[in-house]
C-alpha cells in the first residue's frame, strides 16, 4: 500500500504543448482576488526562452495572453491531475512575466512562468460601459448588474450565492476598472468570490459553516502549525446608511401671504405613490388643499388632494405626478387680523422610477456580547451605499460587517501535505491534541506547492478563528 499522496500525477500545458519539464507549481489564492501563480521549469539548451529561434517554444512561455485586438485572452496555462486517484484542477491561469537565470559556465538552467488567474480581464483600467438603471417597468437585479459585466470581459460569473439578489437602481460603470464596479455592488452583501475554470464563483462568508476539513496536530499530514493574536480594531456598533434615492428633492414650495400658491413643477415626474413632503418651517399659518397634477398643471383637474380643509375639485387619478399647488392660511390658533406666516414645504420622491420600496435610510446595529464584554461601544459607519433599495438589504449589509468586525481574529498558519481541492471561504476544524481544543478556522488564503516528490508537494493556509472579545 502506498503512502497517501504518492499516487500523484499533474498535467501541465498552454496551447496543446505539454510542459513535462515542470518541477514546481506554486497557486496562492486569496478571497476575493485574482490569484497568483508561478512555474518553474528545467530549461534545457535555453529552449523556453521566448526570443529563442527556431524552437518549439519560441513565443510560447512569454507575457503576452492577448488577441491582437487587445480584448480576449487566447493564452494560459492548464493544471489538472489526480491525487490518490480523485481527480482535481486548477483555474485558467494566464501569464504576465517570465524569467531565467544562469549560472556561471552553465548553459542549461531555470526557466519560470507565470502570472495571474482568470479574472484577470477584470483588472483593465479605465474601462467604461453603460450605465444600468432600473425603473418600475424594468429593473436589474444584482445577478444582472454581475453578469451581464463578467460576460462583457469574457469571464464567466457563478451568482448562484450571491444573495440578496436585490434590485439595483443604478449602476455606473465608466471610467475605472471592471472588478471595481463589481465590488461597489456586491458590497451589500460582503460576499466573497474565487476562481475556477475560467471565470469566478461568487460565495457568502460563513465563519461557523461546517469544517471542509478537520487535521489533528498529531497527525503526519500536518507539518507545522503556528497562531498569532491579530491587533484588529473591534467594531461592535455599525451606522449603515444607503443612497436618498426615495427621498429624492423634487421641489421646495415657500409662501408668506395667505392664499393659493404658485404652481410648483418638481425637477422630473415621480409616481404618485412614492411622494411625500416634509415641513421644513409652517409658523402663524398652515397647508391645506394641496393638490398634485400629471403633465396638465392648473386650471387641469388634479390626479390627488391631500390634507384638504375644503371640498376637493373632481380628481383624474393617474399614476405619475408633475407638479403641485397648495393653499396657505390662518388656523384656530392664528392670531385675530393676521394675513401672513412662514411656509416651506420639501416635496420629496423615489426618483428611481418606482425602484425603492420604502424611506428608510439608515439604521444601526449593535453587537451586545461585545459591547457587554468590557471593552466599550466602538462605532463606525458605512455608505452611504447607492446600491442599496430597501430596509431589509441595509440590514443585512450591517449584520454581515459586524459578523466579523465585532470579533478578536487569531491567526493560523497551517502547512499539510499537499491537498489541491482546498481554496479560500473554506472553513477547517483544527484539534489540538495536547490541550485538547477544536478551533473552527476561515480560509483567507491558500497556498499549494507542487515539487517532484512526495515531501515537496504541500498546502499552506491561513486560517482565522473568530472570537468573542
Amino acid at each position: 500500500m502506498s503512502t497517501p499522496g504518492t499516487d500523484f500525477a499533474l498535467s501541465l500545458s498552454v496551447g496543446g504543448q505539454s510542459l513535462d519539464m515542470a518541477l514546481a507549481l506554486d497557486i496562492t489564492m486569496r478571497e476575493g482576488q485574482t490569484l497568483d501563480w508561478s512555474l518553474t521549469l528545467s530549461d534545457e539548451d535555453r529552449a523556453l526562452e521566448p526570443d529563442a529561434i527556431g524552437t518549439p517554444w519560441s513565443g510560447v512561455l512569454d507575457d503576452k495572453p492577448w488577441d491582437p485586438s487587445g480584448t480576449s485572452i487566447v493564452k494560459w496555462l492548464d493544471a489538472s491531475g489526480t491525487l490518490d486517484g480523485v481527480p482535481f484542477s486548477f483555474p485558467r491561469m494566464i501569464p504576465d512575466h517570465y524569467g531565467y537565470g544562469l549560472a556561471q559556465g552553465q548553459i542549461d538552467d531555470t526557466y519560470t512562468w507565470g502570472g495571474v488567474g482568470p479574472a484577470l480581464p477584470l483588472y483593465r483600467e479605465d474601462q467604461t460601459m453603460a450605465t444600468l438603471v432600473s425603473s418600475g417597468g424594468s429593473t436589474y437585479t444584482l445577478h444582472d448588474v454581475v453578469s451581464s459585466t463578467c460576460s462583457a470581459y469574457g469571464v464567466t460569473a457563478d451568482t448562484t450565492a450571491l444573495q440578496p439578489n436585490y434590485t439595483v437602481a443604478r449602476h455606473q460603470r465608466q471610467a475605472s476598472q471592471p472588478i471595481q464596479w463589481l465590488q461597489q455592488a456586491t458590497e451589500a452583501t460582503q460576499a466573497m468570490w474565487y476562481e475556477s475554470g475560467a471565470g469566478i464563483v461568487y460565495y457568502i462568508p460563513d465563519l461557523t459553516a461546517a469544517p471542509s476539513r478537520t487535521y489533528r496536530t498529531d497527525e503526519a499530514i500536518v507539518r507545522t502549525v503556528q497562531v498569532s493574536q491579530q491587533q484588529v480594531r473591534i467594531v461592535n456598533q455599525v451606522v449603515v446608511s444607503r443612497a436618498d434615492d426615495v427621498g429624492g428633492s423634487l421641489a421646495t414650495l415657500e409662501q408668506t401671504t395667505f392664499g393659493r400658491s404658485s404652481y410648483v413643477t418638481f425637477s422630473q415626474p415621480v409616481p404618485l405613490a412614492s411622494l411625500t413632503w416634509r415641513r421644513i418651517v409652517e409658523a402663524i399659518g398652515a397647508a391645506s388643499d394641496i393638490y398634485i397634477y400629471g403633465p396638465l398643471p392648473p386650471p387641469a383637474l388634479p390626479i390627488a388632494a391631500y390634507e384638504l380643509r375644503a371640498p376637493a375639485p373632481p380628481l383624474i387619478g393617474g399614476a405619475i405626478a408633475y407638479g403641485v399647488q397648495l393653499t396657505f392660511g390662518a388656523t384656530l390658533s392664528t392670531p385675530t387680523g393676521a394675513t401672513a406666516g412662514t411656509l416651506r414645504l420639501e416635496f420629496r420622491g423615489d426618483t428611481s422610477g418606482g425602484v425603492y420600496s420604502d424611506s428608510t435610510t439608515t439604521i444601526t446595529l449593535n453587537d451586545t456580547t461585545s459591547q457587554g464584554s468590557g471593552i466599550g461601544i466602538h462605532r463606525q459607519s458605512y455608505g452611504p451605499n447607492p446600491h442599496i433599495a430597501d430596509a431589509t438589504t441595509l440590514q443585512t449589509w450591517g449584520e454581515r460587517i459586524l459578523a466579523r468586525s465585532a470579533k478578536k481574529q487569531r491567526v493560523y498558519s497551517i502547512e499539510t501535505s499537499l491537498d489541491p481541492w482546498l481554496r479560500p471561504g473554506m472553513t477547517v476544524d483544527l484539534v489540538d491534541v495536547q490541550p485538547g481544543l477544536t478551533r473552527r478556522l476561515y480560509l483567507t488564503e491558500v497556498r499549494h506547492h507542487i515539487g517532484t516528490t512526495w515531501a515537496d508537494r504541500r498546502t499552506s493556509m491561513t486560517g482565522v478563528q473568530y472570537v468573542d472579545p
